[in-house]
């Protein structure tokens, strides 16, 4: 093979790929190492997993540990790429009520609780998008424009800063301000009650109070609100606030000219079919599931309905996972900074979004160290209990329902979904590595016999994404060369990793070619032991950092067939197309 000059290899390329950082384990790009699964339910470890998860929540009831004789509750998952649910499971308490269904199923009717907030940022999104996510609440809100006055630096522990909290705030919990009005005590006890925990009297006459829903309209919300002190400055630290989503059920309301219950039946329950999905109380209670106490469920939330209202199904919500998740009716550039996190928190493996509860998931053995991120809603009131699940990195989500018994305050919600977190997300990236394995796995050659260029990809369980084991270009052995590239390193040491971008190309037309998708790949030293370098996982620093004509010497093109198979592979910077054999 050609002599490489080692020398000026090093001067021109060394330095992107040095700054990669050290410790070696393997060192994805944030995101997918697969593409999406796209036929989970053809598969046979796929489907184990399905099984063992099912005999786990057939224990759990058998054993007590989901409280099955007062809980009832429902689990569905769901993919992008499959029209039915891949898995659903319904658990009947005993003790409903027989004005409520007593056979639970996907279209059984819940309290949804707090994911009525992913509700209102995604209706937020399809009306108005995000260009005012950084405006001020007071471009919006009249009452807080007018309060904004109250506000200095010389009372900040007083007064909100109003012209300083944005939507974005807002919707990430951020904002600074309270949590609810309804908490408290002077609204559930007299003050002589309280005396003898060691609160002084007062004449809550001279106090603002919003004592609930309905008796808390526009005007009394915004008094209360205005005169209620920050918990902290805006975007410091997270502080959940159910209030913050009323504000923004007004600021939707103006800028729409339309009610809530309007934009949520018009943009979301109407288009997606949701005929399952209420903003108030729905009549016919058939379908509702009803735990031995109907109190809460024929509260009507009024205002406050943007933060917890809604009423909702299994079936509804894996229709509204799938909308988010295929960008049906945002664009996919909007979905994708909608998924992501905007502020931390101090739990490591925690992150919140607008509103999303993101949990980092770390892949268990053999697969190597790997965060896949779930973007969640969680929801609680009364006796329900709720969470939406949604994993864009694989195209999947689940949501889990539950209904406590009078005087039942269950785990099912957290049980349930990590026993589903646990099965799901593993399986499904086996899965993806799986069909990975048959559509792009193999060897590919030039045509050209006089250029002896090819490369071998491969797949395997204890490796993110794909693998190359060989990579010849023009007769050149560009492992030899990734060798330089990481700073004289031994062939031997030398591992090529590709990810996907999910960039793509239509080739409709072009004979049995349908659609071109681009990789990236990452070259490491495996006999790297050190600790990660200063920028953690450094994978992101070194991304196209050489190329070659204008063409980053790490973009790999893939060509596929109408099956989803790969008919070539392209390293675009060396300029050959290489057929799969």
């Amino acid at each position: 093979m050609r002599a490489i000059e080692s020398s000026k290899l090093l001067v021109l390329l060394i330095l992107p790929f040095l700054i990669l950082g050290s410790g070696f384990q393997e060192c994805p790009f944030l995101g997918p190492d697969f593409l999406a699964p796209t036929n989970l339910a053809a598969s046979s470890s796929f489907q184990t997993a399905l099984s063992t998860l099912k005999a786990k929540i057939e224990a759990g009831i058998t054993s007590g540990v989901l409280a099955p004789n007062s809980t009832s509750f429902s689990v569905e998952l769901f993919s992008i790429h499959d029209a039915k649910p891949l898995f659903d499971f319904h658990h009947a308490a005993p003790n409903l009520l027989s004005n409520g269904t007593r056979t639970i199923d996907g279209d059984s009717i819940y309290r949804i609780a707090s994911i009525s907030k992913l509700f209102t940022v995604y209706l937020w999104l399809i009306n108005a998008g995000d260009v005012q996510f950084h405006d001020p609440i007071t471009k919006f809100i009249p009452e807080l424009a007018r309060a904004s006055h109250l506000y200095s630096e010389n009372e900040a522990a007083d007064f909100v800063d109003w012209d300083s909290v944005t939507i974005a705030e807002l919707a990430s919990h951020i904002s600074g301000i309270g949590r609810d009005y309804f908490a408290d005590l002077l609204v559930i006890l007299p003050s002589s009650t309280l005396s003898p925990f060691g609160f002084p009297p007062v004449n809550t006459s001279d106090l603002v109070l919003c004592q609930d829903f309905d008796n808390c309209g526009r005007d009394q919300f915004f008094k209360f609100l205005t005169a209620h002190h920050p918990v902290f400055p805006t975007a410091t630290t997270p502080v959940y606030s159910n209030i913050a989503f009323q504000i923004l059920g007004y600021a939707l309301e103006s800028i729409t000219k339309k009610s809530y219950a309007s934009l949520l039946r018009n943009s979301l329950a109407t288009p997606l079919h949701m005929g399952s999905t209420f903003s108030s109380p729905p009549n016919d209670t058939s379908h509702a599931v009803l735990p031995g106490t109907s109190v809460n469920w024929d509260l009507g939330y009024q205002d406050f309905t943007p933060a917890g209202g809604l009423y909702s199904t299994a079936h509804d919500l894996t229709t509204l996972g799938r909308s988010i998740l295929s960008s049906t009716l945002i664009s996919a550039p909007l979905t994708r900074r909608w998924m992501k996190p905007l502020t931390h928190s101090a739990t490591a493996t925690f992150s919140l979004g607008a509103p999303w509860e993101i949990w980092r998931f770390a892949l268990p053995p053999p697969s190597q160290p790997r965060i896949i991120d779930i973007y969640t809603k969680a929801g609680d009131t009364g006796p329900y209990h709720s969470v939406l699940a949604l994993v864009p990195d694989l195209g999947i989500g689940y949501s889990v329902l539950i209904a406590d018994g009078v005087g039942t305050v269950s785990d099912a919600r957290s049980v349930l979904s990590a026993w589903v977190n646990d099965a799901f997300v593993p399986a499904t990236e086996a899965t993806a590595r799986e069909e990975a394995a048959v559509n792009f796995a193999g060897e590919y050659k030039s045509k050209n016999k006089a250029l002896n260029s090819s490369l071998t990809v491969t797949t395997s369980p204890s490796h993110n994404g794909l693998g190359l084991s060989s990579f010849i270009s023009n007769n050149t052995d560009m492992f030899t060369v990734g060798g330089l590239l990481l700073g004289g390193v031994p062939r031997a040491n030398v591992s090529i990793r590709l990810y996907p971008t999910t960039l793509s190309n239509s080739k409709k037309g072009y004979g049995s070619a349908v659609k071109q998708v681009t990789w990236r790949a990452v070259f490491e030293n495996t006999g790297n032991t050190a600790d990660e370098g200063f920028f953690g996982c450094g994978t992101w620093v070194g991304a196209d950092g050489n190329m070659y004509g204008n063409v980053g010497v790490d973009e790999i093109l893939f060509t596929l067939g109408n099956n989803g198979k790969a008919l070539s592979v392209e390293a675009r910077a060396f300029r050959a197309t290489l057929d799969k054999i």
